[in-house]
């Protein structure tokens, strides 16, 4: 069983490097860290995962969760009697916790209640979603609430003797998974105890063959965006069984190094389901002079720059050292640099949150984008440098055949 170093910050994102490698990657965006699902920590204590001799058997309970799987008779009665005078509170068949530990709502709720399904049935591994929620890798824009509907996924190498669907007060949705994946698998170590889960690799494929290809391929960039994982490691993952699903081949020609928030995935989405052809993602733009002008998100050929205004994007970091706010100024730079790339004959889309919502940000990237094709502005006083296209198309090096 091959067991990985990583660590796992207090909202459950893993920092740290697999033993199966990783990828250095820029993560300037403070939208990828506000979107993607960091932001429960205060519940959380720091985490990392298990490294040692033996191996990790079964899901174990720890801290304030108290697990019956394995405990004599005497001390079980007990917690039965403690349950019954209020004293502890059932989350599963056989867990329980204090009510002062009790996490009610928002991630660190919902990463609770997918490791007490996990201890519950202590043989089986987080996969798919609720791997990717321990993982704390961003899957879309779902709200807790709809999160918290959704079952915990839990994998196991043979069909379980009971199908189990609604035991605790979370469903479970039982996934079969290959041998080797069953026992290759990331363990994690925090205040609850010892938890299984699927390497990210795994995680983001399974993600593809089981759910939509929006939460695949969000969940995918934001691993590549953060370091967990390699393009390699992903596509290894998702053909190790042939060459997958449809929809897995969808994914992999989708996903890419270069996107830094989960919104800009979803936008590129937008704009490969509209029938746009692929923009360049993370484009430096200097003046022949030497001054560089920045960075912007996309950008077509002509001189078009499409840019993602996250509503968090100018939150964080806006008090400087003495406490003072400077969110305007951040927006004022912002804005500065958006004139001085105008003045040298580029045009600008803004997609925020609700044009993205209603098309109408997708309309006006169509509308821009025949006007630049049709007469190309004049930008030849800029060196434009991209990172990589948006997505893959026919005839672009490792494309996957629909």
């Amino acid at each position: 069983m091959r067991k990985l170093n990583g660590e796992v910050d207090a909202g459950g994102s893993m920092t740290g490097r697999s033993r199966v490698g990783a990828r250095g990657h820029s993560q300037d965006s403070a939208e990828a860290r506000g979107h993607s699902q960091n932001k429960a920590g205060t519940n959380v204590n720091r985490v990392r995962s298990v490294v040692g001799s033996s191996e990790l058997d079964g899901n174990i309970a720890g801290g304030p969760l108290i697990s019956t799987r394995g405990m004599a008779a005497g001390p079980r009665r007990k917690v039965y009697l403690q349950a019954d005078a209020g004293k502890l509170i059932k989350l599963e068949r056989g867990v329980y916790i204090s009510p002062e530990h009790r996490i009610l709502t928002g991630e660190a709720g919902l990463r609770l209640a997918i490791a007490a399904a996990a201890v519950a049935r202590g043989g089986a591994v987080v996969v798919g979603k609720s791997a990717a929620t321990l993982h704390g890798l961003a899957t879309g824009t779902k709200s807790w609430q709809q999160q918290e509907a959704e079952p915990a996924e839990l994998g196991y190498a043979t069909k379980p003797a009971k199908p189990e669907s609604a035991v605790g007060p979370r469903r479970v949705q039982h996934r079969r998974i290959p041998q080797a994946e069953f026992d290759r698998f990331w363990p994690l170590k925090w205040e609850y105890g010892e938890v299984k889960v699927s390497l990210p690799g795994e995680t983001c494929a399974q993600i593809a063959r089981w759910h939509t290809l929006d939460e695949a391929v969000v969940a995918a960039e934001d691993a590549l965006n953060r370091r967990m994982m390699t393009l390699g490691e992903l596509e290894t993952a998702c053909t190790q069984r042939g060459l997958g699903s449809k929809q897995t081949r969808y994914a992999l020609n989708l996903i890419t190094l270069w996107s830094e928030s989960p919104r800009e995935s979803e936008l590129k989405l937008l704009m490969w389901r509209a029938g746009l052809p692929a923009p360049f993602q993370q484009v430096k733009i200097t003046r022949n002079d030497g001054v560089f002008l920045g960075r912007v998100d996309f950008y077509y050929p002509g001189g078009l720059i499409v840019e993602y205004d996250g509503q968090g994007k100018h939150r964080l970091a806006v008090f400087d050292q003495h406490g003072d706010y400077q969110g305007e100024e951040s927006i004022r730079a912002e804005r500065q640099r958006e004139r001085q790339l105008i003045n040298e004959g580029f045009v600008f889309v803004r997609v925020d949150q609700s044009s993205f919502r209603d098309g109408s940000g997708v309309a006006a990237i169509r509308r821009q984008l025949k006007s630049v094709q049709w007469a190309p502005r004049d930008v030849s006083s800029c060196v434009v440098k991209p990172a990589g296209k948006a997505w893959k198309a026919a005839g672009d090096p490792g494309y996957q055949r629909r």
